[in-house]
């Protein structure tokens, strides 16, 4: 059961910007992956979600500081 949801769970992940994802391979050094990695760890997201975010300009991988309502509105549509 728990892995069904799971699954169900990574497919609407997988769709939330309205599109499927793919799976592409990047090379990185160590440390940019690690980086990475501590970044997508502060704000709460996937290495994929943050890199998805950070390409549409929804947040930067190099803030290093951000509120709580910043990080709660992060991949939300704007109000624009």
């Amino acid at each position: 059961m728990r892995d069904r949801r799971k699954k169900k769970q990574n497919q609407a992940e997988r769709m939330a910007w309205g599109e499927a994802k793919e799976r592409f391979s990047i090379m990185l050094t160590p440390t940019a992956a690690q980086k990475i990695d501590e970044r997508a760890k502060a704000l709460g997201l996937s290495r994929s979600e943050l890199l998805e975010q950070a390409a549409r300009g929804v947040v930067s991988i190099s803030d290093t500081e951000m509120n709580q309502e910043d990080k709660e509105n992060l991949g939300k549509p704007s109000a624009n």
